[in-house]
């Protein structure tokens, strides 16, 4: 069996059985739904070793796992567990396929550009040396080949950072600090959830005022983070068809592969499948509690 990539205990929040072990996925590839055990679901072969494994599972999941079922037991973040789901949405952001796969990106433009500023301060020192200017057409030749080669195949020290679920520092007390807002679906509508579940706009990142963390926590319940309101603050609301829909764009539009559902509904399949979408703030001024 793999290494789960999203934890078996978090997706059963949104299982189609009450005894918790299955849940609908529809696959943005192959176009098709599956009903698929929670045990198989979300994983890949060496995904990670053993010993990040071992520590994401003690240091992180299990104590989050308890916040998690006390939240969706009184729909309240107790004090205490706020560092424990603080802890756990961070994880998240960097765990994912998304995240490996959004670093690898900026491996390629990283590594030119610094061979780039190399190339500048060589022909710099040819124009001002011309005892080594003849060297300089060597010297290029040699840096195009170290230019492919680091993109081709990054460092071990670059690997390991693309590989690591471990977040910043920053961005753990970006997600603490700002103000949560738990909101509950209204009856007849359910929260998505993805292989990539704690979705923020990319163009904005976490730490900018306009910044936005989507994450949902059950298919009754989502995690609404932003900087709108007191800072460290815990709101309760109760949901509107409107603001169901904003999430589950939300969720869709940042999905990597699979998207997990309690139910199977073809409108979920449309909306994985849907190229662009229109994706907008929640302007919380503007949401009466």
């Amino acid at each position: 069996m793999g290494k789960h990539y999203i934890p078996k205990k978090y997706l059963r929040g949104f299982a189609a059985d009450e005894a918790g072990r299955a849940i609908w996925m529809f696959d943005k590839v192959l176009r098709d739904w599956k009903r698929a055990a929670i045990d198989k679901v979300a994983q890949k072969r060496e995904y990670f070793d053993t010993p990040t494994e071992d520590a994401l599972s003690t240091l992180i999941e299990n104590p989050a796992h308890g916040a998690l079922d006390r939240l969706l037991a009184t729909n309240q973040v107790h004090d205490a567990d706020r560092e424990l789901l603080s802890r756990y949405i961070s994880v998240m952001l960097r765990r994912v396929p998304a995240s490996r796969r959004r670093s690898m990106e900026l491996v390629e433009p990283s590594v030119r550009n610094v061979v780039e500023r190399y190339r500048e301060v060589m022909k710099a020192e040819a124009a001002e040396d011309e005892s080594v200017s003849h060297l300089l057409p060597e010297k290029l030749a040699h840096l195009d080949i170290l230019e492919a080669r680091y993109v081709d195949s990054p460092t071990p020290e670059v690997k390991a950072n693309v590989l690591s679920p471990w977040p910043s520092s920053r961005i753990f007390a970006a997600v603490e600090s700002m103000t949560w807002r738990i909101v509950k679906a209204p009856q007849g509508f359910d929260y998505l959830t993805s292989d990539n579940p704690a979705y923020f706009f990319p163009g904005l990142g976490i730490g900018s005022a306009e910044s936005e963390i989507t994450f949902p926590i059950s298919s009754k319940l989502v995690l609404l983070a932003s900087w709108q309101g007191e800072p460290g603050a815990t709101l309760y609301f109760s949901g509107t068809k409107r603001l169901v829909h904003e999430v589950n764009r939300r969720i869709a539009s940042g999905t990597e592969r699979f998207v997990f559902s309690s139910v199977k509904a073809g409108w979920i399949a449309r909306l994985c499948l849907k190229p662009n979408h229109y994706l907008s703030r929640i302007r919380w001024d503007s949401i009466a509690t």
